[in-house]
């Protein structure tokens, strides 16, 4: 038998639909842009610092273990430095893809775009592609393989 408290996160799950936070990718371009000279080990360490002094905690009633990754109850946080352009592709079947379909306001989804643009082409899913072969991504365009890097 559930507790009350254990029924009552259990019914505030099912009931919430999980959503897009814009937050994290916000953050990290703006850490990018005061850090991006910085050697990567530091960059991301300044990432971390700013990410930790700016991101908005959450505190969900009943819960007895605190923390989230997203700024919403069952939001999923953006990480721009890893690729944009898959994002900026799918973004408007965001919320009706078949697995893991995710919501997202209309405000929101201009300030992500407005963000990923600003990445497009220089994260790090789009730096590896620049390395890969020719042949490599022919078999991959053919459906041989997956390179699996967005």
């Amino acid at each position: 038998m559930l507790t009350a408290r254990v029924s009552s996160l259990k019914q505030q799950l099912r009931s919430t639909k999980p959503s897009i936070c814009v937050e994290r990718a916000k953050l990290a371009t703006e850490a990018y842009k005061t850090f991006f000279n910085q050697p990567p080990a530091l960059f991301r360490a300044h990432l971390l610092k700013h990410l930790l002094r700016n991101k908005k905690v959450i505190i969900n009633d009943g819960e007895l273990i605190v923390g989230n990754l997203g700024s919403k109850y069952r939001s999923a946080p953006v990480f721009p430095e890893y690729g944009a352009n898959w994002m900026i592709r799918e973004i408007d079947q965001f919320e009706t893809r078949g697995t893991d379909p995710l919501s997202i306001s209309e405000g929101e989804k201009e300030e992500l775009l407005e963000i990923l643009k600003g990445w497009e082409g220089c994260g790090f899913s789009e730096i590896a592609e620049s390395y890969l072969e020719e042949r490599t991504l022919d078999a991959e365009k053919a459906g041989v393989l997956t390179v699996a890097l967005e």
